[in-house]
């Protein structure tokens, strides 16, 4: 599947990727204006959640500086992303990436958060890559591979309670980036831990902020990797574990 998939869906109608009538990609004007109910506006600059006094944000020491977010992940958003990752609909990622040049800033480079190497090789590419590559070429920013993922567990098929506790050390810069500006760029910003990982990495390779620039933020709850020691004091999703 990961070889004809790239291949079929090139070969076949372009559809929108909610409602999967043919004629658009990656929504129908339809879909486009329910999507656009779901833009983020007036959202704190650092996590992309509400503003609001003493609200959940990045935890201390997470390696993020800023983060934009398109949309609030739910509804037709969350609909569209998950049917895209699961039917390995490639022709979608660009135009999305696309969109998300607007939202880099003034940066040195671009880059992503890698796949594990079992889910590149069954999609047979990297969904934040070609995410990463339209944002850059929006956005007139050059795109470099900056992390190596190894493997670690899937967060997608993970209890929520349990995705923001990501062993440190999944990723490993793969090149310096001496008091660089860095855009990193992923689908879906959920507890954090795969994002907060990645920041830290680039840290790490010598970069001097990391801007998360993502499709969609799930969530208002706090941010961050955690530690398998603060199990119980600091749940992810804003409760207790």
């Amino acid at each position: 599947m990961c070889v004809l998939a790239p291949l079929l869906d090139l070969l076949a109608p372009v559809r929108c990727v909610a409602c999967l009538r043919r004629g658009a990609v990656p929504w129908c004007d339809a879909c486009a204006r329910e999507v656009g109910h779901h833009r983020l506006v007036d959202v704190c600059g650092r996590c992309a959640g509400p503003r609001a006094p003493g609200h959940a944000c990045w935890r201390p020491g997470a390696g993020v500086s800023s983060t934009r977010a398109m949309f609030a992940y739910r509804e037709v958003v969350a609909d569209s992303l998950g049917r895209a990752k699961a039917q390995h609909l490639r022709s979608v990622w660009t135009p999305i990436g696309t969109m998300l040049g607007d939202l880099v800033g003034s940066v040195d480079l671009i880059t992503w958060v890698p796949s594990t190497p079992r889910a590149r090789r069954v999609r047979g590419y990297d969904h934040a890559e070609l995410l990463a590559r339209a944002a850059g070429v929006a956005a007139g920013r050059p795109v470099l591979p900056a992390l190596r993922a190894r493997s670690h567990p899937d967060q997608a098929r993970r209890r929520p309670d349990r995705r923001a506790f990501l062993p440190a050390g999944v990723f490993r810069p793969t090149r310096r980036l001496d008091g660089a500006r860095v855009a990193l760029v992923d689908d879906v910003l959920t507890t954090g831990a795969t994002a907060g990982r990645a920041a830290l990495a680039l840290g790490r390779a010598g970069a001097s902020r990391v801007e998360m620039v993502v499709v969609a933020r799930a969530g208002s709850h706090r941010l961050g990797p955690l530690d398998p020691s603060e199990q119980g004091r600091d749940s992810p999703l804003g409760r207790r574990s």
